[in-house]
């Protein structure tokens, strides 16, 4: 058996009991994990998109320390063990889609400085993956690439959380939970300094929080090998809590590994989301757990922290004293239990198993998970063993109906423990359950400290909860202790639903509000049930801890806005409550928030508010925006105004909108109507050099391809639009010819846009303007509209020449500094020579900052 061992020592991983299952050796998380937030989130929603995050810093291959590179050292993972242990990420995802139904996508993305996937990088980074038995091999062949990908010289946690967080925007998915699972083997380094990075990342309001307020699940990986160590206390801060990282409360965990067998573990533990147990032991220590006949499931696996000798096997014992080797990948039967199994031995030697108990057999007892035939120097080491029993067993709130549960104040909540396919499950041994009720905009009630859910079911009176009418959360967090002596007690899983309560003569709010948007205002409904009045107070907004940036307030309006013009419905009637959305500005990014409605009954009586959730996306459309003047609508009205004033708000008004955007410079060659592209026959877009093109957000002016673009505001209406005019001559808009004494006039929104320069003779220049990320759906139409468009646009320009002499060649643009494919290092980096402000040379940190 040939395991690499260039991660060699001893392993740092330790047993975090209860929730963390493998986080420092000598350092405690300063949490419970909050993963089984995820799997309560997986119970309600069943679609879960993923953004798999893999570093690509150059001290993975080689060593980086105290701001120099030795490339006579190997780095953290020469081998490329993170290839495999997040290739068998995706065999759990595989799994889970298996046992529960719930609908996975996956993206594979990749950072260094900078955050890279298929919508930054669509010729090199894959798209979105509905993950399942037969597309997890695209998965895995994706993850493979980053074998390879090791030549950044930073890791920008900023940059790689902020985009990932713009790509969960963006999957397409109809209110999915979201998770980023983030490798690394290192602290924070930024090109432009750690400083101003770890403050994005970590002010109130930062990525951080931005991710904690939408509920995204970020769990972090990080590798730090014995002879190389890391920091990684901002990451763990930023993940699982417990730090200075962020003031929202954390929604994830992080898992430290020292070894190929620790990132296996650490990877497999990323979706450990309750109902398990797991130990880190050593190799010539059992692995015992107690089954009784009400558990019909189970899955385990047992992963080596070092090698244990070529001819390690795990071994499985029964009740009965039955024995089964589960060497390399086979099924059978023992005790009861049908047995099928699934072992590897390179890189690390794992096994997977999954254990079910046939009809009408028992397998109760206690049973026994051992390495055999270890190297006898190899009894000491640390074997990394969990076992899940039933997956997909949760708490089913009410009677199994869709959406959201209702109840009045005279009614009980039904409570039942079911398998993964909604079938009530009993348990022989035991199952207490917590039972809060998260009112929006309200404290927590726990209504059941410790209550008896073995037989399958309860039930607790709606009147519990105080302050009715009430909308809200019921979460409810189950133990289960299997029946034994002694019983194997598993950590807790959580369930939630929506729950609402009212009065008999007051209306139910039946659900939140959710919704997708491309635009600053979508409208959508709110399910009610009567009897009673139903209206949204003029002036409503969002309350939420924190909103995409740029977009401003989140105004919500609805025609029944008062009592007088309220919704009106019967006992028993329903109907929907339409409301509208409203921001200010379109960007990015996620909401969860709450607003209040006011309910009342029929004849006015008992009037009070209830708060309803909110959750919501923006997504910045694919095709052209449009700029809105807003300001013009409020000033139609007050044209008495003094002009100056006027003059004054245009000015101020008149800005670039602050939507990333890149350039793409090409030459154009007129062949008596035979057009060519640099040389070829149809205009090609380099969608990585638009990418490397960037342009920091202007506000009034910028420079692309040589070419100066500034607003102005020269028009003597003071209502008229500011354009965005060319500084080179004679040029035209490439969308509709237009041009300010022969210069190109393009709109404010310059994001998608183009224009075209004469260069004297026959020789043209085109440089567009792709909003970023760009895919490849941009790339194709701003192609097709430029070739369609030239021929006119250069006889435009022509009618121009006599008026304007041609332009001149832009100087060739000055080389960016930094770090090319090798590196590129300068006089002082180990690399060789280049730029001498290389981030390896001293004063800035190398790759992960070690």
């Amino acid at each position: 058996m040939q395991i690499n061992r260039i991660l060699a020592a001893s392993a740092t991983a330790a047993l975090v009991a209860g929730t963390s299952i493998l986080g420092a050796a000598a350092q405690a998380p300063a949490q419970e994990s909050s993963l089984p937030q995820l799997g309560s989130c997986l119970a309600q929603k069943n679609t879960l998109d993923i953004v798999l995050l893999m570093d690509e810093s150059g001290s993975l291959e080689y060593e980086a320390k105290d701001g120099q590179v030795d490339k006579n050292k190997p780095g953290t993972d020469v081998e490329g063990n993170r290839v495999d242990a997040a290739q068998s990420f995706i065999d759990e995802l595989v799994t889970r889609q298996e046992d529960t139904g719930v609908d996975v996508n996956v993206r594979i993305a990749g950072f260094g400085q900078d955050y890279k996937s298929g919508a930054t990088l669509p010729g090199e980074y894959g798209e979105w993956i509905n993950l399942d038995g037969g597309s997890a091999s695209k998965a895995k062949d994706e993850i493979a690439a980053f074998k390879e990908r090791t030549g950044e010289d930073y890791t920008n946690y900023t940059n790689a959380l902020s985009g990932a967080y713009q790509d969960l925007t963006r999957s397409g998915s109809q209110d999915p939970c979201r998770m980023v699972v983030t490798f690394t083997d290192g602290d924070l380094t930024a090109a432009d300094g750690r400083d101003g990075a770890e403050e994005e990342l970590c002010r109130p309001g930062g990525v951080t929080d931005r991710l904690r307020a939408a509920g995204v699940t970020n769990v972090g990986i990080g590798l730090s090998a014995p002879h190389l160590p890391s920091d990684f206390s901002l990451f763990r801060s930023l993940t699982q809590g417990g730090g200075p990282c962020g003031t929202a409360a954390p929604n994830g965990a992080f898992f430290e590994a020292s070894n190929v067998g620790g990132l296996f573990a650490a990877f497999h533990s990323a979706l450990s989301t309750g109902n398990a147990v797991s130990t880190m032991s050593k190799a010539d220590d059992a692995f015992n757990i107690a089954l009784d006949d009400s558990i019909s499931q189970l899955r385990f696996a047992a992963i080596e922290q070092e090698d244990l000798g070529d001819n390690a096997v795990l071994t499985l014992t029964a009740p009965s004293g039955e024995e089964l080797k589960l060497s390399e990948s086979g099924s059978a039967t023992l005790q009861g239990a049908e047995v099928e199994w699934e072992t590897i031995t390179d890189p690390v030697l794992k096994t997977n198993a999954r254990m079910t108990l046939a009809d009408g057999q028992s397998w109760a007892g206690n049973w026994a998970l051992k390495f055999a035939d270890i190297d006898p120097n190899a009894a000491g080491q640390d074997v990394f063993t969990v076992a899940e029993l039933q997956p997909g067993l949760a708490v089913r709130v009410g009677g199994g109906e869709e959406g959201t549960v209702e109840r009045n104040n005279e009614q009980d909540i039904e409570l039942q423990l079911v398998d993964a396919s909604g079938n009530p499950r009993p348990m022989q041994g035991t199952a207490n359950s917590r039972v809060t009720f998260h009112p929006e905009n309200g404290e927590p009630q726990v209504l059941e400290e410790n209550l008896d859910l073995s037989s399958g079911s309860a039930a607790i009176p709606a009147a519990k909860i105080a302050k009715l009418p009430a909308f809200g959360r019921l979460e409810v967090e189950t133990a289960v202790t299997t029946k034994g002596e002694p019983g194997t007690k598993l950590t807790p899983f959580l369930n939630a639903s929506a729950l609402s309560v009212g009065l008999q003569n007051l209306p139910k709010i039946n659900g939140g509000i959710a919704y997708n948007a491309e635009e600053t205002t979508v409208t959508t409904e709110v399910p009610v049930k009567g009897p009673g009045k139903v209206w949204l107070p003029e002036g409503s907004t969002v309350a939420a801890e924190q909103l995409p940036d740029n977009i401003g307030t989140v105004q919500v309006a609805s025609d029944h806005n008062s009592p007088d013009n309220a919704l009106e419905l019967q006992a028993g009637e329903e109907k929907t409550l339409p409301v509208t959305l409203s921001i200010n500005e379109l960007s990015d990014g996620l909401v969860n928030g709450s607003v209040p409605l006011s309910i009342s009954a029929l004849d006015g009586a008992d009037e009070t508010s209830v708060a309803v959730p909110v959750e919501g996306s923006y997504t910045v459309p694919l095709s052209k925006g449009g700029f809105a003047l807003g300001f013009i609508l409020a000033l139609l009205g007050a044209l008495l105004i003094p002009l100056a004033i006027l003059y004054a708000i245009r000015w101020i008004t008149s800005t670039i909108p602050r939507q990333r955007f890149g350039y793409y410079r090409m030459v154009v060659d007129d062949h008596n109507g035979r057009l060519t592209y640099d040389g070829a026959p149809q205009p090609n877009i380099n969608i990585l050099d638009v990418n490397s093109n960037s342009i920091p957000e202007p506000t009034r002016s910028f420079s692309a391809g040589g070419r100066q673009f500034s607003v102005r505001n020269g028009n003597p209406n003071p209502l008229a639009a500011s354009p965005v005019v060319a500084d080179v001559a004679p040029s035209v808009s490439g969308g509709d010819g237009a041009h300010i004494k022969g210069k190109a006039k393009l709109p404010l929104a310059v994001q998608g846009e183009w224009m075209v320069a004469g260069l004297g003779g026959d020789r043209y220049e085109v440089i567009a303007l792709p909003r970023l990320p760009m895919s490849e759906e941009e790339k194709t139409l701003l192609e097709g509209e430029i070739s369609t468009e030239m021929l006119s646009r250069i006889e435009k320009l022509k009618s121009l020449e006599p008026a304007a002499p041609a332009a001149s060649e832009p100087a060739a643009p000055e080389q960016p500094q930094g770090f090319g494919p090798n590196f590129g290092g300068g006089s002082n980096s180990p690399f060789g020579p280049g730029n001498t402000n290389s981030p390896f040379g001293p004063g800035n940190s190398p790759f992960s900052g070690k």
